[in-house]
């Protein structure tokens, strides 16, 4: 290892502290950090009471009361996932998820866990719906939301396709939803009965206004319940296992992705069910004949594609390419030619077959392997969630993960080795700069 003047100091520790800082500005500009709503202090204490209340995680008694928690648009907070050692704590079995909500500017933020596809919806929904009680709530206690799926449990997947509605509700801690809902009703029947009026009724009235506090009367007209449609054409699931179904919508079919080690088909296949067990052939056979799909067949994307994946062969072989010239990076490539993946060759190959005139671009696709249709297949728009299906088995195309799964792929990158996490930020960043001069 090189030494600096001083003869102690080595240039890696300078590199390595110039890619953190210039890293840390990246990840800011490209996955927007500052849409996480921070907690701390009373507003933690809150959270913990209600994780503790309702949910019953005694464990978090015990957490550190100066910790500052990071929580999205429904309430997901990585640190007390990591705490728990669960990223499904909001998730209560069989087949209910909840939202809790601290601040009416959790609106503003990311997600950044996303167990269903369709959680993002439903929380903008919830948003939309709950808004104005959300805002008066909030004031002074935590309003939670809990989406209760219309299934009897999602541990079996065969019917997780099924799955057409979901019922959302809004509660507090203190049950203040149901005194808001009971002076509502008692109020409606009133004003349709006023026979019913006694010393008693009034009694009662007035005990449940008490008990849900100031300004109840702003929002006796919002509705407190509702059942919405799902994200039905497809879904993607995270709990209790990696589930993507696919509504094959011209055959009335659909098709369940899973993996083998997570579900066992029953014997019996449900009528219009098809289990695919999760492997590149499979997803790609599949995808392909359901038209799902499309190929980038541009020579220069396939070129950008091999030239990618061959930096991260060389940062994993202990190449710094942030430093390296194109001469250098050129000669550590031909040195290290032998031992490349195949999948680099083929795609240098492809993109040579491409460029040539009256190329059948559609026959040189089909006649790739697997891992080449992986790296260049892309969901059409109508099948966004088929980039999930994709990313499964796309350990290197970071570009598509960035786009299909941002906080995931996010929580990936700030783990990685300095020089390599540089390096993919850089690249996402379209900031990748490969000088001539040769460093010294």
């Amino acid at each position: 290892m090189s030494e600096s003047n001083d003869g102690k100091t080595p240039y890696k520790d300078i590199y390595d502290e110039k890619y953190d800082n210039e890293s840390g500005e990246l990840l800011k500009r490209l996955f927007k950090t500052e849409r996480i709503f921070t907690l701390d202090g009373f507003l933690l204490k809150r959270y913990i009471e209600v994780l503790i209340k309702i949910f019953g995680y005694g464990k978090l008694e015990s957490f550190p009361a100066e910790t500052i928690c990071h929580i999205d648009k429904t309430g997901f907070s990585i640190e007390i996932a990591d705490y728990l050692d669960n990223p499904n704590y909001l998730f209560m079995p069989p087949s209910a998820y909840y939202s809790i909500i601290i601040s009416p500017e959790q609106q503003n933020a990311r997600l950044l866990y996303e167990p269903f596809s369709f959680l993002d919806e439903c929380a903008n929904i919830a948003y939309k719906k709950y808004g104005e009680i959300i805002k008066f709530l909030t004031k002074d206690d935590a309003a939670v939301i809990e989406y209760k799926f219309n299934l009897r449990n999602f541990d079996d997947i065969s019917k997780i396709h099924r799955l057409k509605s979901v019922t959302m509700s809004i509660e507090t801690t203190g049950g203040r939803i149901a005194d808001i809902a009971k002076v509502q009703k008692m109020t409606s029947e009133l004003a349709l009965n006023d026979n019913i009026l006694s010393d008693a009724y009034v009694a009662e009235l007035m005990d449940s206004v008490q008990k849900t506090g100031r300004g109840v009367k702003n929002i006796l007209n919002k509705v407190f319940v509702d059942e919405i449609p799902a994200a039905l054409q497809s879904f993607y699931i995270q709990y209790p296992h990696t589930i993507i179904s696919l509504f094959d919508s011209a055959n009335k079919n659909t098709l369940l992705f899973y993996k083998p080690q997570d579900y066992n088909p029953p014997d019996e296949i449900p009528a219009g069910l098809y289990p695919v067990a999760i492997n590149a052939k499979n997803i790609i056979d599949n995808l392909e004949s359901l038209k799902f799909i499309d190929y980038h067949i541009n020579p220069s994307f396939i070129l950008e594609r091999a030239q990618l994946f061959e930096d991260l062969f060389l940062l994993e072989k202990g190449f710094d390419v942030n430093k390296l010239s194109k001469f250098e990076i050129s000669r550590a490539k031909s040195d290290l030619h032998s031992s490349m993946p195949d999948i680099i060759n083929n795609l240098h190959e492809l993109k040579g077959l491409l460029e040539q005139p009256k190329t059948n671009a559609k026959k040189e696709m089909a006649r790739q392997d697997a891992a080449a249709k992986f790296v260049l297949a892309f969901a059409k728009s109508e099948f966004n969630i088929v980039n999930k299906l994709l990313c499964l088995f796309d350990k290197y195309n970071y570009l598509r993960r960035f786009y299909s799964d941002v906080a995931a792929l996010e929580r990936e990158i700030i783990q990685m080795p300095p020089a390599k996490k540089y390096y993919i930020l850089k690249y996402l960043a379209r900031e990748v700069r490969r000088s001539d001069v040769i460093n010294d």
